[in-house]
């Protein structure tokens, strides 16, 4: 029971994540749920079949899966359906990674395998919640966004999304040995505060680039 309802609240999740970010309609949100599901499913047999299971390429499969959807589905140009593939994803892998970090932190190991169904469950629970709190507080539709002249600036944000995926991964790739827990655990903090941080700054910049623009047309008015 408790392992489908973790399924269900991994679902809850990406859905709403989804939904928020690209406004999707309810068709769309089945739509994408199913290809992720389906697909990541597929995968991971494949990892576990291979021996390549928990090495973290997971996390790079799921980026890939939700990119070939919106050029497949949502037919994006290249440059949004990246953007918006690897914001989902390091939204939704950073953010789990950072609770289960502070949590395991203060339960301890022993707890940690006592109750390990019940871990996932509080930890994706705190993901639900804090996934919607940063996309509302940060603004992170891509109505909000999705503007030509934010274009250039969102180039060097891309960059910066694909750093961050390749330390979760290198953090997963140093987490299956123990003596290298801590480790994996502060890259994985550090990988959810620099994501934080890029929030601000694209809040930041497009704030700052609306501004420049409003004034130039305001002083282009007052000249003719």
């Amino acid at each position: 029971l408790l392992k489908i309802l973790i399924v269900i609240l991994h679902i809850l999740i990406l859905t709403n994540s989804y939904e928020l970010i690209c406004k999707a309609i309810k068709k769309e949100r089945y739509l994408f749920i199913s290809w992720v599901f389906i697909l990541q499913s597929i995968v991971e047999i494949l990892f576990y079949l291979t021996s390549l299971h928990g090495l973290g390429m997971e996390k790079i499969s799921f980026t890939c899966i939700i990119f070939a959807y919106l050029i497949g589905f949502k037919k994006y140009n290249k440059f949004k359906a990246i953007f918006i593939s690897l914001l989902l994803s390091l939204l939704y892998q950073s953010t789990h990674t950072f609770i289960a970090v502070i949590i395991s932190s203060i339960t301890g190991d022993s707890f940690l395998i006592k109750y390990e169904d019940l871990f996932f469950i509080v930890v994706l629970m705190l993901t639900y919640f804090i996934t919607k709190k940063i996309i509302t507080y940060f603004h992170l539709e891509l109505t909000y966004f999705d503007k030509n002249y934010l274009y250039p600036f969102f180039k060097k944000v891309i960059l910066i999304f694909f750093t961050l995926q390749v330390l979760l991964f290198i953090s997963d790739m140093v987490g299956i040995h123990a003596h290298f827990n801590n480790f994996s655990s502060i890259l994985a903090t550090i990988v959810f505060i620099c994501l934080l941080l890029i929030f601000f700054a694209m809040n930041s910049h497009k704030v700052r680039v609306e501004k420049e623009i409003a004034l130039k047309q305001k002083k282009f008015e007052q000249e003719h």
